[in-house]
């Protein structure tokens, strides 16, 4: 778990590496579990199994998973579009978070190493992106594009305000979490990417929603660092419509995202019901391309809005159960700092709706729910913030069976009901 912390804002590779030893491990307790005998197994399965079954929101995503596999026969490219359902998986990085049995001190090693390390990555670019003013336009950090590492950025900034507004840090530690702050802040500006402020916004007001002067303040801040953006992005001439959605482009083009969409719209005529198929939207896009768009490269693979993305890609019956399924965890990260009796990961928790708006929010002009470093680490932090703390002192109680010695959890959730 502290490794991927480190590794999510440098490496995706490192990052997905360390996810897995951390799922290898979750399944060898569950399988010492079941190795008990079938009577014993129900009693001697992991605490987080039971919880793993009581999440509300399995049906929605069955069903958009379902979804996913009806639009296979449309598909032109089978090879994208089986690739494509692979995506489904990042489930398991909401597992990883979720049942990792972790006492309170552990959690906040991994949280704390996670937005530290991402602040660090931000300091990092943001210093990197002044010495080298001519070759860079907007800073993308460790990744291959502004975009991810913007978005990156934007969620460890919302767990990193959270946590100093709720999640009752002591003095020095809020002093810590404001220069985090401070360089996460930089690190969203100096991207400049137009998901990422409306992200960032509608998290930050969502956090502070029973707070209208601070939502305000919430909101202004948005605004500033927008300002800032600008301050910090060279050949702002090229990149004036990247906050517009008005304007001509070059050759006439209108705005280029009014244009993806409205191709997006097109296409969806062409399969209303189960879609185009998983991943499949470039074929279609490059028979309805201008020749200037071929021109200039700009036949796009997705929709630049994970919405109309997947309405496009599953038709009417993916889409219905991809707003099930964001519905669905919405109301679950609502609902959960009532649920913890500990102060501490109940103020935590109220980072999890604002982390999964702002994640949409980014995702009504870009595709962000298949960009996967940003859909994993948005995955990883809903789970782990809603995941119980093991007390301290008690994290492990050792149980003698015919398979030997086995750890077991303590849950620290408020009972249901």
């Amino acid at each position: 778990m502290v490794g991927y912390a480190l590794a999510a804002p440098f490496s995706i590779s490192l990052a997905q590496i360390a996810l897995g030893i951390a799922f290898l491990g979750l399944v060898r307790e569950w399988w010492r579990g079941r190795a008990v005998g079938r009577e014993e197994a129900v009693a001697d399965r992991p605490a987080w199994v039971d919880r793993l079954r009581r999440l509300p929101f399995w049906p929605a995503y069955a069903c958009l998973t379902l979804a996913g596999i009806l639009s296979l026969p449309f598909a032109i490219d089978q090879a994208r579009a089986w690739g494509e359902m692979t995506k489904f998986l990042i489930i398991l990085v909401f597992l990883v978070g979720y049942a990792a049995p972790l006492t309170r001190g552990q959690r906040r090693v991994v949280l704390g190493t996670l937005i530290g390390s991402g602040a660090v990555a931000a300091l990092i670019t943001v210093t990197d992106q002044f010495t080298r003013m001519e070759a860079k336009n907007r800073a993308q950090g460790f990744f291959s594009l502004p975009l991810t590492f913007g978005e990156c950025q934007m969620l460890l900034l919302v767990v990193a305000v959270a946590w100093w507004a709720f999640g009752g840090a002591t003095p020095r530690g809020r002093r810590r979490l404001l220069a985090a702050i401070g360089c996460l802040s930089l690190g969203v500006a100096a991207s400049f990417t137009r998901g990422v402020f409306i992200g960032l916004g509608i998290g930050l007001v969502t956090m502070f929603r029973s707070r209208w002067r601070t939502a305000l303040a919430a909101a202004a801040a948005t605004v500033l660092l927008m300002g800032a953006g600008v301050m910090m992005t060279h050949h702002l001439a090229s990149r004036a419509a990247v906050l517009s959605l008005a304007g001509d482009q070059p050759d006439g083009l209108c705005n280029i995202r009014l244009r993806i969409w409205s191709v997006g719209l097109d296409i969806l005529a062409a399969a209303p019901v189960f879609g185009v198929g998983m991943n499949n939207v470039k074929p279609h896009y490059q028979a309805r391309a201008t020749p200037v768009e071929h021109a200039q490269s700009w036949v796009y693979g997705h929709l630049h809005n994970s919405f109309l993305q997947y309405l496009a890609m599953t038709g009417l019956c993916g889409y219905l159960a991809f707003v099930w399924f964001c519905l669905e965890v919405g109301c679950f990260a609502r609902r959960l700092p009532k649920r913890f009796a500990d102060s501490e990961a109940a103020g935590w928790a109220k980072a999890a709706l604002p982390v999964w708006v702002a994640f949409l929010g980014s995702g009504l002009t870009e595709y962000a729910y298949g960009d996967e470093e940003v859909a994993m680490l948005a995955f990883f932090l809903l789970g782990f913030l809603a995941a119980p703390a093991l007390e301290e002192g008690e994290a492990v109680e050792v149980v003698v069976d015919r398979s030997g010695d086995r750890d077991r959890q303590a849950g620290a959730l408020v009972p249901e009901g």
